[in-house]
């Protein structure tokens, strides 16, 4: 199953402050119900995974996945995505574009940061998410946009985890260039 976990810090206080779904709960819960095939991981996982793209003043551009956490388009990326950006913006499947308009949290220390995108509301679509350490040798499937590219599913397993505040996992799923930001 997907797997993400967030340490005590600004971020993860401004998670469950702020991102709450249209029933006041956060907006990441422990999956439950059959386990999913890698192609419905992927499926799934799709509406709710995005491009990340960012300017600087200098014209550079990063590009970089991310994924929304509630249902009010709140989506969480990596810091090193957007840092020194001035100008971003998503990218969702099926080509749709929406503004970024605001930086709610970042944490440089985690390479966390969350972000507020001007969109329709039924367009942020929270993935849902497991909120503890799953055990050694569990699935994980990392769903990301790596150089752009739709969707890409990689696969693989839990080998292991260290830390007590910030949890730091180490996975076997090969992660390549773009993947930042992936779930």
């Amino acid at each position: 199953g997907l797997f993400f976990r967030i340490g005590t810090s600004a971020v993860n206080r401004n998670l469950q402050e702020e991102t709450k779904d249209n029933s006041g709960h956060p907006g990441w819960v422990t999956p439950t119900g059959p386990r999913l095939t890698p192609a419905e991981i992927l499926e799934k996982a799709s509406v709710s995974v995005v491009t990340v793209y960012a300017k600087s003043d200098d014209e550079k551009a990063n590009r970089g996945t991310g994924f929304f956490v509630d249902g009010g388009g709140h989506v969480l990326t990596n810091f090193h995505v957007i840092e020194d950006s001035r100008q971003m913006f998503i990218q969702m499947k099926y080509e749709r574009i929406y503004p970024v308009i605001r930086i709610v949290a970042q944490a440089p220390q985690w390479d966390l940061a969350l972000l507020e995108v001007s969109m329709p509301i039924q367009d942020s679509v929270p993935l849902s998410i497991a909120t503890g350490i799953p055990p050694i040798s569990s699935d994980v499937s990392v769903v990301g946009t790596p150089k752009g590219m739709p969707h890409i599913l990689s696969t693989g397993e839990l080998t292991a985890v260290k830390g007590t505040d910030l949890e730091m996992i180490q996975i076997s799923a090969p992660i390549s260039p773009g993947f930042s930001g992936s779930t």
